[in-house]
């Protein structure tokens, strides 16, 4: 669990005339309170369950700015560009018998969330599955991975106040990762 209370905190935005350019304003006083919990459990030998969830509960606490003729105050409303909540599932495979050989299916959700300060547009809220499997030798480790695994539509990331309605960024569909370690040793 935690809590912090920032006072002068910055709030990046972009105006239409500089598209793609950052500018900055002074968001008085911001707290962030959250909470993770993270749990593990071996179902049997060589199997094994991970869980984390997230809750955020980031508000400004004082913050109003002007735009054009209209002046909006958002004290007490949610930040932008933050889940209120995320979860990971993680099932890990090491068959004692295939010596060094591992997989792991993972889940993850994220909760919906604006994008911008008057909370006027959000994200959608989503969920994306990967397929990891691979190898642990003395010297090499080799492993092969499936990204977003059954091809979902979901935003990776938001640009928070862009201009022009470019908040989102869209992660890439599903996607082959295949890649080698070398420990070289001593």
């Amino acid at each position: 669990m935690y809590q912090a209370d920032v006072r002068d905190a910055l709030v990046s935005f972009e105006i239409p005339a500089s598209p793609g350019r950052r500018f900055f304003r002074n968001a008085g006083t911001v707290r962030y309170r959250g909470i993770e919990v993270a749990a593990g459990a071996a179902l049997r030998p060589g199997l094994d369950l991970r869980a984390t969830w997230t809750y955020s509960d980031f508000r400004y606490r004082r913050y109003a700015f002007t735009a054009g003729a209209t002046t909006h105050v958002l004290d007490g409303r949610r930040l932008p560009g933050i889940p209120q909540q995320t979860l990971r599932l993680a099932l890990r495979a090491r068959p004692a018998s295939l010596r060094g050989a591992w997989g792991e299916f993972e889940t993850q959700h994220a909760s919906p969330y604006a994008v911008d300060d008057t909370l006027s547009r959000q994200t959608a809220a989503w969920w994306v599955t990967n397929l990891r499997m691979g190898w642990e030798g003395a010297h090499v480790a080799p492993f092969v991975a499936v990204q977003n695994l059954f091809n979902r539509k979901y935003v990776a990331s938001v640009v928070v106040n862009a201009a022009a309605g470019r908040y989102y960024e869209p992660a890439p569909g599903r996607n082959l990762l295949v890649g080698l370690t070398v420990n070289a040793g001593k």
